[in-house]
């Protein structure tokens, strides 16, 4: 079973998203801004990280710039339609960051990005 981190400021979106990967048998942690998440990713390992761009304290981008090896698959997640993986790649994020999300999006679509950031860790299901 494969753990993912929900790195969100929106209490309700992240219960949403844990909700929905909790569902599809997937463990799921939250984080309520950058600087948990990062204080998480340090205690144990996640699969998959689901991180919003916009948070207070750490944002996605000082997140990104922390991380270091081994690296979860990143999903970014943002309302704004000008965060796309070539968008990331110019930033020099292009190595951590697996896929982008723009807010809202459907459950489907989480999902799809969810099994396919694991089924590129040779996880499966």
């Amino acid at each position: 079973m494969a753990t993912i981190l929900v790195a969100d400021d929106d209490a309700s979106l992240r219960d949403s998203v844990t909700d929905i990967l909790n569902n599809e048998g997937y463990s799921v942690l939250q984080a309520a801004d950058g600087e948990e998440a990062l204080g998480v990713l340090s205690q144990q390992p996640v699969d998959v990280l689901l991180l919003d761009l916009a948070m207070p304290k750490l944002d996605g981008v000082a997140v990104l710039e922390a991380l270091k090896p081994p690296l979860p698959k990143i999903i970014l997640l943002s309302a704004f339609s000008y965060y796309s993986i070539d968008d990331i790649d110019r930033r020099g994020f292009g190595g951590k960051v697996t896929r982008a999300l723009q807010k809202p999006y459907p459950p489907v679509e989480l999902i799809a990005a969810v099994r396919e950031a694991i089924t590129e860790l040779g996880g499966g299901e």
